[in-house]
């Protein structure tokens, strides 16, 4: 769960932050259809041929994602003296999990303070 992580996170910190200091949110985006292939109940027509039908997928396989639902878990620094410190703690919980690496972005968007 988002507090269980949060506190996670906040351990790995070593006492460097605090809960005021993040914010930890998960997104969720995928195609409308979770993590099927919206592609597989969708019919096409071809211009030579009458009626529709399905796509082969094996045939565009290169061309398609190899996951149709996207799960990102975002933690946001409210102090930017601060976020060498949350990069760290994240970065070590991302390791720990097993998780891909973190991607970090920073901005200097004041508006959740």
């Amino acid at each position: 769960s988002l507090p269980e992580i949060m506190e996670e996170i906040l351990e790995l910190s070593r006492g460097r932050l605090k809960k005021a200091d993040i914010i930890v949110d998960h997104c969720i985006c995928h195609y409308g259809q979770k993590e099927e292939n919206p592609l597989d109940s969708i019919y096409f027509f071809r211009k030579d041929q009458i009626g529709a039908r399905l796509v082969d997928d094996q045939k565009y396989k290169s061309l398609l994602p190899q996951s149709f639902i996207d799960k990102n878990l975002r933690v946001y620094c409210r102090e930017p003296r601060k976020s060498a410190a949350v990069e760290a703690a994240f970065t070590e919980w991302t390791r720990k999990r097993g998780a891909t690496s973190p991607f970090l972005t920073f901005s200097q968007d004041n508006s959740y303070s």
